[in-house]
């Protein structure tokens, strides 16, 4: 009776034959292997610069807020010492209408009122206070 594996078509490789088969693959894979390591170092090393180059827009991106935040402050402050100029001057103008119109009692009180403002401005801690 005849091997049962004779219609196999591995069947007329000997073990030699074989082996010579798979180093002739293994000789065609391995310049598409050594290709591929160096796509994954290239791909590894863009990955790399990808992540430093986000790390800086992240950087960037806190100081930038953290400068908005700042001026936001720094406008408030502004927008508060200009409310009180603007106060203060409608104080003096009120104090030299009441003088102008010989109404000394009014002017006194607007001059007392004046005076607390700059005092209480004073004593806590107004905004740009001395600049």
């Amino acid at each position: 009776m005849a091997p049962s594996n004779i219609n196999s078509p591995t069947s007329d490789l000997t073990p030699k034959s074989k082996q010579q088969k798979r180093k002739g693959i293994m000789k065609k894979l391995k310049p598409r292997i050594r290709k591929l390591k160096e796509q994954m170092e290239e791909i590894g090393n863009q990955q790399k610069c990808i992540k430093e180059e986000q790390r800086k827009v992240t950087q960037k991106f806190k100081m930038i807020e953290s400068q908005c935040h700042h001026l936001k402050k720094e406008t408030q402050l502004i927008s508060q010492q200009s409310a009180a100029t603007r106060f203060q001057l409608a104080l003096l103008f009120q104090i030299l209408k009441a003088r102008e119109d010989n109404d000394f009692n009014k002017a006194n009180d607007l001059t007392r009122s004046l005076r607390e403002f700059m005092i209480a401005k004073n004593n806590t801690k107004w905004p740009m206070h001395g600049h």
